[in-house]
């Protein structure tokens, strides 16, 4: 049945008070200590992002109800026209023709003239979690653990494979050195560099990588939180000290200044170029390279690239030192030391030993830097899981996740005795029929469910055995380990090396192993033969008693 911009109205308004009541719903299970969805940090986490869900679904449907009651949407300006009768008259054809519409319409479809309410419906997080019960998971790395630490291993490799650049070809660290993982997470935020290494891609590549990450991060772990409102002040008040001149790592350069190292500084200081990308230990030698032709060049095509005036390319002295270069030098610093900020405001500094303040010198209450305590979390699991043995943290991530396994349970029974105090009867069916809850990922039994927990660890399908032959196919169980050595894989793979699948190689895993056996049985088999000669017993016509050697010996001379 067609419906009309009024009617549309009317659903979207609809849609948007059930999925206002849905976002109240949310928000009062996170706040309540004792509900179902504020117990785990699982629950708290999938209860934050339908909250998230709700919201963006809720601006969604007030945007396109704002724009279809606005009075410039002529279209629905008409229809009132048309079905009050103004265009026409006081005729109220258009009303009672579509008056006529409706009733044919229930006629042939009664079951529709009994529509559900708003107050019995239900909200669905089908476009958040798309039927996958692991929806939140796959959102997270191994390594995040759910939320609670940063992942910044690739961000690590970044930093170390940094490659400061230098006019002899060898690396000038400036501030910067190889760090351990656990040394990295203590320095995220050290960008006391030189210039030589700020202003290589490399560095831009890593502080863009890294801002991106923390910004995703802040969204899958904090999403209820507003990002923008944080970047936002960020970017505020780093344009009021970079006007200032008040930047960390980042002093004012005056228009037509000589770039950092220059004439004021000891000859023993680095003197950086922009224009060359080159850094000069000396004054005399950077004065020098002003006049060649390559610096000409490289500063005429960056003054060309910013828009600057033309013209201060083909003066040496002011293509090098004029006012174009320094803007251009400025904007390209501001960029860099505006990612460094916003970096510093997600994770706070973690140079400083100091706590930050609560207000900034305006009176103005500052945020803290909404993901300084992960990264501290993060930092004390690191030494600590570093101290531990791989069996250790093995038993410590099953043991992590049999506690939430447990919780989420609790949780469950908890709330349903609740819904069945209520007076709901048909719970239990409904239980039954709803999706199995499975976070430890165990085999399912006869029935379609999960096995118990202490059956799994009965049988030892916790144990993982790897089989090189088997292309290194890991078997969970000794069960299934000692079974596959008759399989078809593993036959496979032993054919492969030319060698048989025989009883001599049971429990043999490794290539190495299996060729050195193979060569063995060898060495035995032709020991075996010899021994035999020696052993094998035969008798000639007048009784006499020969060992097989001996025999033949004799035989071949004409003897016997």
């Amino acid at each position: 049945m067609s419906s009309s911009i009024i009617e549309d109205s009317r659903a979207t308004a609809e849609d948007g008070d059930l999925l206002d009541r849905a976002l109240v719903e949310q928000l009062h299970q996170l706040v309540n200590a004792q509900s179902p969805a504020a117990t785990t940090h699982r629950q708290k986490l999938a209860t934050s992002h339908r909250a998230s869900n709700l919201l963006d679904r809720i601006v969604d449907r007030q945007q396109i109800l704002l724009q279809s009651l606005s009075p410039t949407n002529i279209d629905r300006s008409n229809e009132i026209e048309n079905l009050t009768g103004k265009n026409t008259g006081g005729d109220l054809a258009e009303f009672y023709q579509r008056l006529a519409k409706l009733k044919e319409y229930h006629r042939k479809y009664p079951v529709s003239a009994q529509p559900q309410l708003s107050a019995d419906r239900t909200v669905d997080f089908a476009a958040l979690e798309q039927g996958d019960d692991e929806w939140l998971d796959k959102r997270f790395t191994g390594e995040e653990g759910l939320g609670r630490y940063l992942d910044l291993h690739e961000h690590h490799e970044a930093w170390n494979n940094l490659s400061p650049a230098s006019t002899s070809g060898t690396a000038a660290g400036g501030g910067w050195k190889r760090l351990t993982y656990l040394q990295y997470l203590g320095a995220v935020t050290a960008f006391a560099l030189s210039p030589a290494l700020k202003s290589s891609p490399q560095y831009s590549k890593y502080l863009t990588n890294l801002l991106s990450y923390l910004s995703s991060f802040h969204e899958k772990v904090l999403p209820l939180k507003d990002l923008d409102e944080v970047l936002k002040l960020a970017d505020d008040e780093f344009a009021k000290k970079w006007e200032l001149g008040e930047v960390k790592g980042w002093p004012r350069e005056e228009e037509g200044a000589a770039p950092a190292g220059g004439e004021g500084e000891a000859a023993s200081e680095n003197i950086w170029c922009a224009a060359c990308q080159k850094t000069y230990s000396k004054q005399t030698v950077y004065n020098a390279h002003l006049t060649s032709k390559k610096h000409v060049k490289a500063a005429a095509k960056l003054t060309t690239t910013d828009g600057g005036d033309q013209s201060s390319s083909t003066n040496p002295t002011s293509a090098a030192e004029g006012p174009s270069l320094a803007t251009l030098r400025r904007q390209k610093n501001r960029a860099i030391a505006l990612k460094e900020a916003l970096i510093v405001a997600l994770v706070g500094d973690s140079t400083s030993s100091a706590p930050p303040p609560e207000s900034d010198p305006q009176g103005q209450q500052k945020l803290p830097p909404p993901l300084g305590g992960i990264l501290t979390e993060t930092r004390n699991n690191t030494e600590r899981r570093a101290a531990l043995t791989d069996k250790e943290r093995a038993a410590e991530i099953d043991e992590l996740e049999a506690r939430e396994a447990a919780e989420a349970a609790a949780a469950a029974a908890a709330s349903h005795s609740k819904s069945k105090s209520g007076g709901a009867a048909n719970e239990d069916d409904d239980d039954d029929e709803g999706r199995i809850y499975n976070p430890l990922r165990l085999p399912l039994g006869w029935d379609g469910k999960p096995i118990p927990f202490w059956l799994y660890k009965l049988h030892g399908l916790g144990v993982e055995y790897k089989c090189e032959i088997c292309s290194d196919f890991v078997y969970q169980g000794r069960k299934n380990f000692e079974k596959h050595f008759q399989e078809s894989r593993h036959a496979f793979g032993m054919r492969a090396l030319g060698l048989p699948n025989t009883k001599h190689f049971h429990e043999i895993t490794r290539i190495e192993d299996a060729i050195a056996l193979a060569e063995k049985l060898k060495q035995e088999g032709r020991q075996e033969m010899n021994a035999a000669d020696l052993t094998e017993e035969l008798e000639d016509s007048e009784g006499n008693v020969y060992n097989r050697k001996t025999w033949d010996d004799l035989k071949r001379q004409g003897l016997l």
